[in-house]
């Protein structure tokens, strides 16, 4: 994830790009409501269903990466918090949906910028 792509400067140099670099697990916990029998070994893709839910995202690791050039970067790690929780619901089929997500705790330590609090969007599925 790109926060900052413009040029400034930290100690007289001049910083070409920022970014974070992340791996984490996620565990999570939903309820689904469906307009097909979920129990069924093939699921019709016509099916439509909501979820409704709330996601746990253990950070593995997690770096603030700062390129001065190709050559020199600096590294910040561990300037994570545990808190890293999002709510979401998710309404489509099989191979489209809608989704929007919170995430209401701050999770990145420091000033360091957060993440944004909402995201929505789209995911295509494939099978």
């Amino acid at each position: 994830v790109r926060y900052n792509n413009s040029l400034n400067t930290v100690d007289q140099k001049e910083i070409k790009r920022q970014y974070y670099s992340y791996l984490s697990g996620n565990f999570d916990i939903k309820f689904r409501f469906s307009t097909g029998n979920q129990q069924k070994p093939d699921i019709n893709p016509a099916c439509i269903f909501f979820d409704i839910g709330a996601k746990y995202n253990l950070p593995l690791y997690f770096k603030q990466i700062t390129r001065f050039d190709p050559k020199t970067k600096e590294v910040k790690s561990f300037i994570h918090q545990y808190t890293d929780v999002r709510l979401y619901a998710n309404i489509g089929s099989q191979t489209f949906q809608l989704f929007a997500e919170y995430r209401p705790f701050d999770f990145v330590l420091g000033n360091f910028p957060e993440f944004p609090k909402f995201n929505l969007g789209i995911k295509l599925m494939t099978h």
